[in-house]
């Protein structure tokens, strides 16, 4: 029984690994709707819009729901950012 437990968490730890988006490393730090770096606010008819900036190129908007962050997107952001720059807004 121990034996088929190691091997189970042994595979889906490499499924980690595998599964992971190119170039993204499942250790990075980026701390995505917080990022003091590139977090920016946006005066908007009286009240500060908080958003965030990725990459380079043509804009995309990203937009999450449903009671999320901007973190929902951990793996989307670095993927698009490689050909866009990504926006991405928090919607409360």
């Amino acid at each position: 029984m121990k034996l088929k437990i190691t091997v189970l968490l042994l595979l889906a730890f490499a499924a980690n690994f595998s599964f992971a988006q190119e170039g993204k490393s499942p250790f990075d730090t980026t701390m995505y709707g917080k990022n003091a770096a590139v977090g920016k606010y946006a005066d908007i008819r009286g009240f500060k819009m908080y958003y965030e900036t990725y990459g380079k190129g043509e804009p995309l908007l990203i937009i999450h729901g449903n009671g999320g962050s901007i973190n929902n997107f951990l793996y989307q952001i670095p993927y698009f950012a490689k050909n866009y720059q990504v926006l991405t807004i928090p919607i409360y």
